[in-house]
């Protein structure tokens, strides 16, 4: 088992130019790479387990995990990293796209949407992250229903939900969550060990990622308490990256149980 009060967030949410598909929709052990990622991190003992998916949403089947669509996948891993940050239960999380759909464990797979309209979100019934937070006391505008390809919903201070839903990563209390691992879809050569031995180290002000032959890689542990400053940091394909090199950070050599590895084309997966 993971450390107590450790999440995974797993990002899945790119097109995979040079791939050729959505990596996430890649066939991998008789399964699809998503679903292997995703298997990774339980194993491993992660939980809450949340995916970010974006690009071939609509073609991933259910899965046992809160999954969260974002509109934005196009703009890069950073966009993905807020969002997932901010389905954990990050405060004050920037720059999020203007709506961000979550589906919970147990609901279908979202319809297809068109792929040439990245910000077009599926209709779900779930709950809907909402950026813009004001007061508690500030009064809740009706809802917008004029812009297409998007669900516009009230503001709230924090989401609006379907109360038949559980909260945005599932039926795990939140509060106990003290630190998440951070995976990326393309990494099949990690290990649930790998994943356990980043975990070992979970606190709420810990920063640790793995290494392979001393070369930085994933997984990535952020604490509870870099959260914030890693989301406001995290633009475009750099993902955690810029907060990482300014602030210390445990590597943790893995290459004795895993394979950190970039899946960039489909022969990778071989």
């Amino acid at each position: 088992m993971a450390a107590s009060g450790v999440a995974g967030l797993l990002l899945a949410a790119g097109g995979g130019r040079r791939f050729g598909m959505p990596k996430a929709l890649a066939p991998y052990r008789g399964g699809l790479l998503v679903e292997h990622a995703l298997a990774t991190l339980a194993e491993a003992g992660c939980a809450p387990l949340v995916v970010v998916l974006g690009a071939g949403a609509p073609e991933v089947p259910a899965l046992p995990a809160t999954v969260v669509i974002n509109p934005d996948w196009a703009s890069g891993m950073g966009s993905s990293l807020r969002v997932g940050l901010a389905a954990l239960g990050a405060a004050d999380v920037p720059e999020l796209p203007a709506t961000v759909v979550v589906r919970h464990p147990g609901t279908q797979s979202p319809p297809r949407v068109d792929p040439a309209s990245p910000g077009a979100v599926p209709e779900l019934p779930a709950t809907v992250i909402n950026p813009d937070r004001p007061s508690a006391a500030a009064p809740s505008p009706q809802p917008d229903t004029t812009t297409p390809g998007t669900r516009n919903v009230p503001e709230s201070p924090t989401t609006v939900a379907n109360p038949d839903r559980p909260s945005a990563a599932g039926s795990s209390p939140l509060g106990a969550v003290v630190a998440v691992i951070v995976l990326p879809v393309d990494t099949p050569g990690v290990t649930a060990a790998a994943v356990r031995r980043l975990a070992a180290l979970a606190t709420p002000h810990a920063l640790a990622r793995a290494t392979y032959a001393g070369v930085p890689g994933h997984p990535v542990l952020i604490g509870r308490a870099h959260w914030a400053g890693v989301a406001a940091a995290a633009h475009g394909d750099t993902g955690a990256r810029p907060y990482l090199a300014r602030h210390p950070v445990a590597d943790v050599p893995c290459e004795d149980i895993a394979d950190g590895a970039d899946a960039d084309r489909p022969e990778d997966l071989r």
